[in-house]
């Protein structure tokens, strides 16, 4: 197993990415917190999860992040037109 700080993780991702394909790479922080980078299909394997399901359950949260942006689009305008009636609560 291959042994990484989170500094030489971030300056040589491609490298642990690729140490991650073979086998497990560890990633010890000053607090002595580990970690462990895993490929997706070791993941997989580990947590007896087929892989359509994984990818069905990542499809939503792009559609969810702009459903937010949307959101919040929604509540600047309502919150734009909120401050329109308070100076002039005549006019709607």
């Amino acid at each position: 197993m291959k042994i990484t700080t989170p500094k030489e993780l971030r300056s040589e991702l491609k490298t642990y990415l690729d140490h991650a394909s073979k086998g497990p790479v560890k990633i010890k922080r000053r607090s002595g917190k580990n970690y462990i980078l895993i490929s997706e299909e070791r993941y997989l394997e580990l947590a007896d999860i087929p892989p359509m399901v994984l990818k069905k359950q990542h499809a939503p949260i792009k559609s969810e992040k702009k459903s937010e942006k949307k959101s919040k689009k929604t509540t600047k305008k309502a919150a734009t037109t909120t401050k329109k009636e308070a100076k002039d609560p005549k006019k709607k």
